[in-house]
């Protein structure tokens, strides 16, 4: 427990020198659900944020369509180049991050390796850890085609 503890701190101080909210608050909250003695919730926590917080990021996705934009401004802006190339990495994301889930839950290596990726990106190169699923999607898929799954 003063392992973790101490880990938790570390990764709040990480976020406030690196600027980055996410990390700070992320750390914080755990740290409290710790020292409240919810160790044996955690797993529960974290379910539930993974699917709580896939929900609020599709919002925050789908808000900006609600400004009174109209079927043909959303059919112009997808064919567009940009648009199209949006249109084939939200597909390739969505197939990736699908994969992402059972290979979280099937190889602990790549849970470990993901979080301290997300960690260090959030934390030093202003990263925004939105592509943890996504990440281990790729890495399933990459490690299927050199067959170093199952």
């Amino acid at each position: 427990m003063a392992a973790d503890i101490v880990l938790l701190v570390v990764l709040a101080v990480l976020g406030w020198w690196g600027k980055n909210p996410l990390v700070f608050n992320a750390a914080w909250i755990l740290l409290l659900v710790e020292l409240a003695g919810f160790r044996s919730r955690l797993g529960e926590l974290a379910r539930w944020s993974l699917g709580t917080g896939l929900v609020l990021l599709m919002i925050g996705a789908v808000v900006p369509l609600l400004g009174g934009t109209t079927v043909s401004e959303l059919w112009s802006a997808i064919r567009s180049p940009r648009g199209f190339l949006a249109v084939a990495f939200g597909i390739a994301a969505t197939l990736l991050g699908s994969r992402g889930v059972p290979a979280l839950q099937t190889y602990p290596e790549i849970a470990s390796g993901l979080v301290i990726g997300s960690l260090v990106g959030a934390a030093f190169l202003r990263g925004v850890p939105t592509g943890p699923l996504i990440a281990a999607g790729a890495t399933a898929l990459l490690s299927d085609l050199l067959r170093m799954g199952r």
